[in-house]
């Protein structure tokens, strides 16, 4: 996919249901998907990027928690991009 093309990156917590994951919003982020997070922010750069969750919403803590993690892991692999 050319890097001209990707305009965000939706980053969101999913349901394990044993055979498959359905992408429900409703969990915390995984450290795989940190992990994919990282390789796509050092392919594409520094993309604007959307933590979604949209059921069981924790505390404040936990939510800018996680706005702590992407913006780190965006500030260390976006320059691999460059």
């Amino acid at each position: 996919m050319p890097a001209s093309r990707v305009r965000q990156f939706h980053l969101a917590g999913h349901s394990d249901m044993g055979g498959h994951l359905i992408d429900t919003h409703d969990h915390p982020i995984v450290a795989p998907v940190w992990d994919l997070y990282a390789q796509a922010v050092a392919l594409f750069g520094d993309v604007p990027t959307m933590i979604e969750r949209d059921d069981n919403i924790p505390e404040l803590q936990e939510l800018v928690a996680e706005l702590d993690m992407a913006r780190d892991i965006a500030a260390r692999h976006s320059r691999q991009a460059a």
